[in-house]
């Protein structure tokens, strides 16, 4: 947020007293889950806090916003690992553990290559100990919505990931009190409760994989700018800012990834933290006040952004391997235009993390703890 906020005292309307602004705010409600990455060719497994909602906040913390996180884990050794990297990075955890609890997400991603030497990777809801069937997403329950609204009130953005009632409801909320209402709509959704949140959304970006079945996705009332995302074939957007009628789709071809590809997960979850870090500290006023070519800079340097964390490993595997100087001089080095000095290899953090037994509650009380010991 630049510049000065003006507050007007209501019993003195002739005068304005102008205050500091206060840091952004954001929350999230979706799928955050226990990430377990492993790289075939260190054959090393690395554990963060992750899925879209927890990497989107997780960013957004380390750029200097309010973030915090909602969603209903219950109170299992994978929650405790990822609320314990949540607040690494700045995460508020208050609302993590929302009543019924539900075992923690855990999502495995592979890193290979193919037989050209490219990495790409998969991601698995399976054990690769055992094959069992991990735990998944549950989202909150309606119930828990009403002591949430306050929160809400007091953020610049809503950011959300999973279509539920209980998502319905806040964004209503969020909108009302003048945040902006991010959505990334997954691939299998209730298709009421997605046109209701596709009516509240001011901002919607999905991935052209998720909808390649139903086409593109409606546009809502409150809709201000849509993104479909392509992979290595960039975006498209199309948008109603600074011109009262929408858009055509405009196309922007995918920044290449200049320090060598490692891992692509997490591309697009630093596109939507970039979008939401320039467009929408201000809440909705500023969203609304945007221009063209500010809307056009900002995806440019979100997809600057997104290429430039492919030379790590992991959907956030940049916060790790640089301290917050490297960090902050590379991103500088992208808005000026120019390609990020060479990556340094990640250490210590990674390797530190220790996860026994709940993980999979049929292979692990067997195996003892993750650590290089599954098969690929």
């Amino acid at each position: 947020m630049s510049g000065w906020k003006v507050k007007h005292m209501p019993n003195n309307k002739n005068k304005d007293v102008r205050t500091k602004p206060s840091r952004p705010a954001v929350a999230g409600i979706g799928l955050t889950a226990l990430d377990v990455i492993w790289e075939q060719e260190s054959r090393q497994y690395q554990v963060a806090a992750g899925g879209t909602c927890g990497n989107v906040l997780c960013i957004l913390a380390y750029f200097g916003w309010k973030s915090s996180v909602i969603s209903r884990l219950a109170w299992d050794v994978a929650s405790g690992a990822l609320e314990e990297d949540l607040k690494k990075w700045g995460v508020e955890t208050k609302s993590l553990h929302l009543k019924p609890n539900a075992r923690t997400p855990v999502i495995i991603e592979k890193v290979k290559k193919d037989s050209s030497g490219v990495p790409f990777h998969t991601f698995s809801f399976n054990c690769p100990g055992c094959g069992g069937r991990l735990p998944q997403f549950q989202p909150v329950v309606s119930e828990a919505v009403p002591a949430l609204t306050k929160k809400i009130a007091k953020t610049d953005v809503l950011f959300i990931d999973r279509v539920s009632r209980s998502a319905i409801t806040l964004a209503r909320s969020a909108s009302e009190n003048g945040a902006v209402v991010f959505f990334e709509p997954s691939a299998s959704s209730n298709p009421k409760q997605l046109a209701e949140l596709l009516e509240l959304s001011h901002i919607v970006k999905y991935s052209h994989d998720r909808v390649k079945d139903t086409g593109e996705l409606d546009w809502g009332a409150n809709t201000h700018l849509q993104i479909q995302t392509f992979g290595r074939g960039g975006l498209q957007f199309r948008t109603n800012l600074a011109n009262k009628h929408r858009s055509a789709w405009r196309s922007v071809p995918a920044v290449p990834v200049s320090g060598g590809l490692r891992d692509a997960a997490g591309a697009g979850d630093w596109l939507s933290a970039v979008l939401i870090n320039r467009l929408c500290r201000d809440g909705i006023r500023q969203l609304r006040r945007t221009k063209f070519d500010d809307l056009l800079a900002a995806i440019n340097f979100g997809q600057a952004v997104a290429a430039w964390n492919c030379s790590f490993l992991g959907p956030r595997g940049s916060m790790y391997a640089l301290s917050r100087s490297q960090f902050w001089s590379q991103l500088n080095e992208l808005q000026r235009g120019k390609a990020a000095a060479a990556v340094v290899e990640p250490s210590g953090p990674w390797e530190t993390v220790d996860l026994p037994q709940e993980v999979c509650s049929i292979c692990f009380p067997k195996r003892g703890k993750i650590g290089g010991t599954f098969a690929a």
